[in-house]
């Protein structure tokens, strides 16, 4: 719902999986919580996507909102393998 979505860019607060604190930035038009401690920002954009950001820095783009097996056990393991998720929808 576009209700949810902050309308300013702003700071998001999170505790990871090891129990470090952390802030990402999140833009105008979305909405950021965690999942298992890992940080999801949901984006208003002119494409629909789901990416997968990796600890050590590798990405993962799908063009559907659905998270592969593979990645949705590290997301409930909590094991640190992965570092953020963006959804992106229109």
């Amino acid at each position: 719902d576009q209700q949810e979505c902050i309308l300013s860019p702003s700071t998001f607060s999170y505790y990871d999986v090891a129990g470090a604190q952390y802030e990402l930035s999140v833009p105008a038009n979305s909405l950021a919580f965690t999942v298992c401690q890992l940080p999801v920002i949901l984006s208003k954009s002119d494409r629909r996507a789901l990416l997968i950001h990796f600890a050590d820095g590798r990405s993962l783009e799908f063009k559907e909102h659905r998270v592969d097996a593979s990645n949705s056990e590290h997301i409930f393991c909590r094991d640190g393998v992965l570092k953020k998720i963006q959804v992106f929808f229109q």
